[in-house]
């Protein structure tokens, strides 16, 4: 974890007094996209220079240093409330010599920018930070993921910025003091986060999605895109279903004879409506909006119909009417006829004291760092809030006695900052069968129950339970991290409803690299595909084709053309080539490909070298080299051999047969009775031959000659991706797949 960074503790100087500091220095940043030599996926990196500070510890900072770090970093909003700093490094933090320079530093950027993938709704954790020396004694690397890179690069800034600003000026140079306010800053990068900040919903998916390792991406709004090409599906999470129409989010409203146990109620759109309902059903009544149903009021007789309609009605919304059901609240939550989760709902609670207002109190709740918007919502001091005090003949400045206990709202809903239960485990089974048949009955594959029960251990059968109303579009949040008992993975099952297991969600990626050839490789592997009868899109430098015809992406960038054409639902496989160089200093611009071939360096800098860990890697398929790459040995030691494709002019290569005796793949030319194959062997087992005539044979090629073709390479790799295998499996037209010499220019 981040926070163990006891071996770059180095040394600290023997007197502190007297020394003249270098300045902490915030030097080069770096964004490496996608798949790179630190990580999986995207990351920044940091260097920092610690100059004369690199011996400073928290300890040496003053007494209160510790806390005041503490309200800053700690305090700052985030998905879980002890944050990502270990026990051990806030321990250490108030103890002495206390924690280094270094640690603060980097715990002080992680703070803040997880902060703000927070109030982005970015839920996915922090799994990988780090801190790498350099060749300088004083210089280090922080390097960790990011999503959004231009946040990232802010909150190391900021995080910076923020710590210097909290040590005295006995530890620092008075030129690292300047005019600083955190507090605006931070606002700045927060509306910011906040103007790129997506439903909780479609977060949740979007992570389940990463965990089973399914390409997703933002739409806008609410929908969200799962998998490439011709295997994607476009999702709208408000909905939480493949189908993106609009329905309502409530149902329910007026119906009677649904065959289950129902509260009575009537939909009305005038005062006198409503009082001739309420006396039908009986006082007390409730009255809720028809369409936001957040707003509820109760009527206890009849004259106070008028008031709780007119409030009710503000929004121009049509009312219902509806019996008052007594018992705790409950939300049952159904996904393809089965209940996956229930949550008691108790709404928001304040115990007296003998000492404090209601309105203290109301504060004291609200501090409570569970209450970020996702396991709870603050509760709102607002007129509604008000007026239901004085319904109850209470006020904000009222002093609650010492153990009394006063509900706050009527309402279990999110925004009213009730606290949720699981109880998943003891619902009786006929409160989940009738669940699960009101959710069938509204023809809603995943939906909300609304369930009234003085205890859901007992059937509605003999203990009165009623439905209130089914939620079309539930939030997941609420069963995924209740306030108490334990969560439930609900957005996992969702998602297997709109995305079934399975499918990979994948399209195959193609992958070139390294040397001159690389082009001519991918248009070769792009003619063979397109005689399988594949739509490819093709990208050769900042070129991109689709099924040989010129697209354009709305930026000319090579990394934005990849991805342009992996969301054209009509395409089966993206062909790519990719600069080793490029690939090293920035990242492969996307976390997984399916084939890569790696060509013979392009350079004598080692980037072809450097970027095979990245490509490695990503590479979840085959990873294609010719068998007198260098690099080949290298792959043999790092790489499974069912997944290192070793290309060869023949089998009296010495590396080619260790491969295949240790079950790897190879593909080799081969002569027998007069005639020339290309074959493909996987350790004995031949898997494919191909007659040619054009196999060049190493023994009478000119000097200049490259032993190994641009063809041979092109058809190993439409090979990894699996899609032109009736042509390798069909001798007549597997000649076919060898056509003529490759001349300048090409052809796509």
């Amino acid at each position: 974890m981040p926070s163990e960074l006891n071996q770059y503790q180095l040394r600290r100087p023997s007197r502190l007094a007297g020394i003249t500091l270098v300045p902490v220095l915030l030097l080069d940043s770096q964004i490496l996209q996608g798949c790179n030599k630190y990580h999986s996926s995207t990351v920044i990196r940091q260097r920092v220079d610690l100059g004369g500070a690199i011996g400073i510890c928290s300890g040496d900072a003053g007494d209160d240093f510790a806390t005041r770090f503490v309200e800053r970093f700690v305090g700052l909003e985030k998905l879980e409330p002890a944050g990502h700093m270990s026990d051990d490094f806030l321990e250490r933090l108030s103890g002495h010599p206390g924690v280094s320079m270094l640690e603060m530093l980097f715990e002080a950027m992680l703070a803040v920018d997880l902060s703000l993938a927070f109030t982005m709704n970015n839920l996915a954790p922090l799994d990988f930070a780090e801190v790498l020396p350099t060749s300088s004694p004083s210089q280090f690397d922080f390097v960790w993921q990011c999503t959004l890179p231009r946040l990232s690069a802010g909150a190391a800034q900021l995080g910076y910025r923020g710590l210097i600003d909290l040590l005295p000026e006995s530890l620092l140079p008075s030129a690292q003091r300047e005019t600083f306010d955190y507090d605006t800053r931070l606002a700045k990068l927060r509306k910011f986060a906040l103007r790129r900040r997506r439903s909780l919903p479609t977060e949740l998916l979007a992570l389940a999605a990463r965990r089973r390792g399914l390409p997703c991406e933002y739409l806008g709004g609410a929908y969200l895109l799962l998998g490439q090409g011709i295997e994607q599906t476009v999702i709208n999470a408000s909905s939480c279903t493949p189908a993106p129409a609009a329905q309502p989010r409530y149902r329910l409203h007026t119906r009677g004879d649904s065959g289950f146990p129902l509260a009575r109620r009537t939909l009305v759109d005038e005062t006198a409506a409503a009082q001739a309902a309420a006396a039908e059903l009986g006082y007390p009544v409730r009255l809720r909006q028809a369409e936001r149903p957040a707003l509820t009021v109760q009527a206890d007789s009849a004259h106070e119909i008028a008031d709780a309609f007119a409030r009710v009605q503000r929004s121009g919304t049509a009312v219902i009417v509806e019996e008052f059901v007594p018992g705790q609240l409950h939300s049952l939550l159904v996904v393809r006829n089965r209940l996956l989760a229930a949550l008691l709902i108790t709404p928001a609670i304040v115990r007296g004291d003998g000492r404090r207002t209601i309105g203290e109190l109301i504060d004291e709740l609200n501090r409570d760092p569970r209450r970020n918007a996702i396991r709870q919502h603050k509760v709102t001091v607002d007129d509604r809030l008000r007026d239901s005090l004085q319904r109850g003949g209470r006020h904000l400045e009222d002093v609650l006695d010492d153990g009394e206990e006063l509900v706050l709202t009527s309402t279990g809903r999110v925004a009213a900052g009730a606290t949720y239960t699981d109880v998943t485990g003891t619902v009786h089974p006929h409160n989940r069968e009738v669940a699960v048949l009101a959710a069938a009955s509204e023809g809603l594959p995943v939906a909300a129950i609304e369930f009234v029960s003085n205890d859901i251990e007992k059937s509605y059968r003999s203990n009165g339970g009623r439905i209130l109303d089914i939620a079309a579009r539930p939030p997941l949040h609420p069963y995924t991290w209740p306030c108490h008992g334990q969560g439930r993975d609900v957005s996992a099952a969702v998602l297997e409803f709109a995305f079934p297991r399975g499918r990979s969600g994948r399209i195959p990626l193609a992958l070139v690299t390294g040397g001159k050839r690389a082009e001519q490789v991918a248009r070769e592997a792009n003619r063979i595909l397109r005689l399988a009868r594949k739509t490819v899109g093709l990208v050769l430098g900042r070129q991109a084709l689709l099924d040989g015809r010129r697209v354009e992406p709305q930026t000319s960038s090579r990394h934005a053309a990849i991805p342009f054409l992996l969301s054209d639902p009509r395409v089966e496989a993206v062909v790519a080539t990719m600069s080793a160089r490029r690939v090293a200093r920035r990242g492969l611009g996307f976390e997984h490909c399916g084939v890569t071939v790696i060509l013979d360096s392009e350079d004598k800098n080692g980037s072809s070298e450097s970027a095979l860990t990245v490509l490695a890697k990503a590479t979840s398929g085959l990873l294609i080299v010719t068998a007198a790459n260098p690099l080949s040995k290298q792959l043999m030691a790092i790489r499974e051999p069912q997944r290192l494709l070793l290309v060869a002019h023949s089998l009296r290569d010495g590396t080619v047969r260790r491969h295949l005796v240790s079950g790897g793949i190879a593909m080799f030319g081969e002569g027998r009775q007069g005639r020339a194959y290309i074959v493909i062997q996987k350790g004995r087992e031949i898997l494919a031959e191909i007659p040619t005539a054009a196999l060049v044979d190493v023994r009478t090629a000119a000097p200049d000659r490259e032993p190994i073709t641009e063809q041979m390479l092109a058809l190993a790799l439409a090979y990894g991706t699996g899609l032109a295998h009736e042509l390798f499996d069909n001798a007549s037209s597997a000649a076919s797949l060898v056509s003529p010499p490759i001349r300048d220019g090409g052809h796509t």
